[in-house]
């Protein structure tokens, strides 16, 4: 057999059944991720590229199976990339909950805060 159709089949040929474990663990974990993210932040663009990272991992998913999608080189990139994508996403995700409440915080109290009309007028008539 000159080559084998499908990346999983690769990976098992080459790493065996921890292999194909492994990336399927990667993937899962990877698909678990970015239906969280979607469902649970409140900011709709971190919600629209976490369901763009779930969907192109579907899609490779899908593509594996019948192409060398996951162990050609010219694609290893591409889930790589989606993988970072993900990551940084999730990363700014825990940012922005970390810090909400100091935020708010300095909204409430700061000086752009708006003046009652006695304190706008100097508490003149």
């Amino acid at each position: 057999m000159s080559f084998i159709d499908g990346s999983f089949w690769q990976v098992l040929l080459d790493m065996g059944l921890i292999g194909v474990a492994g990336l399927g663990l990667i993937f899962s974990l990877a698909l678990i991720q970015s239906a969280r993210l979607f469902l649970t932040t409140p900011d709709i663009e971190r919600a629209s590229r976490a369901m763009g990272v779930f969907c192109s991992l579907i899609l490779l998913l899908v593509a594996s199976m019948m192409s060398s999608v996951l162990t050609n080189y010219n694609y290893v990139a591409l889930w790589a990339v989606l993988l970072a994508l993900l990551q940084s996403e999730r990363n700014r995700e825990a940012d922005s909950t970390r810090g909400a409440g100091s935020l708010y915080d300095q909204r409430s109290t700061g000086p752009a805060r708006t003046r009652s009309p006695e304190t706008h007028n100097g508490g003149h008539e």
